[in-house]
C-alpha cells in the first residue's frame, strides 16, 4: 500500500510533551512514596484499583466495545464503564473510535498508532506530535452505529468530564478517610502513579502487534 510509505510530517505538540513530563515526573515522586512512606493498605488499594481501571479498558473498552468479543448485560457494562472512566484516557465512545480507526488503516499513515513508524511510535510518541491531517475526517468514516445505540457508551461519553475527575477525587480521598494515610502519600500514589501505571498499559494494547507479534485483525 503506498500510504505505508508516504511519510507525513508530525510536529511536535509541546503542550502534550511538558503535561507527559509532569505526569511521569510526579508518579516518580509517588514511588518515592510507596517506597518509604506509604501504608500497606495504601499499595494495596492503589494494585486494585489499576486492576480494575484496565479491567475497565480491557475487557470493556477493548474487547467487548471495539471488537464486540463477547456480550454483557446492562450491570457489568455499566461496572465496565466505570472502571474505563478511572483509567483517565477519555470516554469509552473516543477511546473505541480511534482504535477502530486503528484496525480500519492498519500500518498506514492513517493509522493513528501506525506501527510501520517503530514500536516507540506505536506505544507512546503518537501522543506527543501532530495526527494525520485528515484525522476528524476518517473518523467519521468509521463504523460507529453500535455505540450510538448503546446507552451505557452514550450516558459515559455524556457525563465522561464530570465522572472521571469525580472518580479521581473520591478514589484520592479515601485513604486519608478510612486509614489515615497522608494526603500528600495519596495524591502521589493513588493520583499520579495509579494513572500512569493505567495508561501505559492503555498505550502498549496499540503496540500489540509490535510486541507479541499479532496479525492486526486476529482476534
Amino acid at each position: 500500500m503506498a500510504d505505508k510509505d508516504t511519510r507525513i510530517l508530525r510536529e511536535t505538540q509541546w503542550p502534550s510533551v511538558l503535561f507527559y513530563l509532569y505526569l511521569h515526573f510526579s508518579a516518580l515522586i509517588g514511588l518515592y512514596f510507596v517506597v518509604f512512606q506509604a501504608k500497606w493498605t495504601t499499595i494495596f488499594y492503589t494494585i486494585c484499583l489499576v486492576y480494575v481501571s484496565v479491567l475497565g479498558l480491557s475487557a470493556g473498552a477493548h474487547r467487548l466495545w471495539a471488537h464486540l468479543s463477547f456480550k454483557a448485560n446492562i450491570v457489568l457494562r455499566g461496572f465496565l464503564a466505570i472502571a474505563q472512566a478511572l483509567i483517565c484516557q477519555g470516554s469509552l465512545y473516543d477511546w473505541v473510535l480511534e482504535h477502530r480507526l486503528h484496525h480500519v488503516h492498519f500500518g498506514t499513515e492513517k493509522d493513528p498508532f501506525n506501527p510501520n513508524r517503530g514500536f516507540f511510535f506505536a506505544y507512546f510518541t503518537n501522543k506527543l506530535v501532530t495526527s494525520h491531517p485528515d484525522h476528524e475526517k476518517l473518523l467519521k468514516t468509521i463504523d460507529i452505529k453500535d455505540l450510538e445505540q448503546d446507552p451505557i457508551v452514550l450516558w459515559q461519553k455524556r457525563l465522561y468530564w464530570l465522572l472521571a475527575p469525580l472518580l479521581l477525587t473520591v478514589t484520592v480521598i479515601l485513604p486519608s478517610e478510612l486509614w489515615d494515610e497522608s494526603l500528600m502519600c495519596s495524591i502521589f500514589i493513588v493520583g499520579f502513579l495509579r494513572v500512569t501505571v493505567s495508561l501505559h498499559y492503555s498505550w502498549i494494547l496499540n503496540a500489540a502487534t509490535i510486541i507479541w507479534g499479532l496479525e492486526p485483525l486476529n482476534k
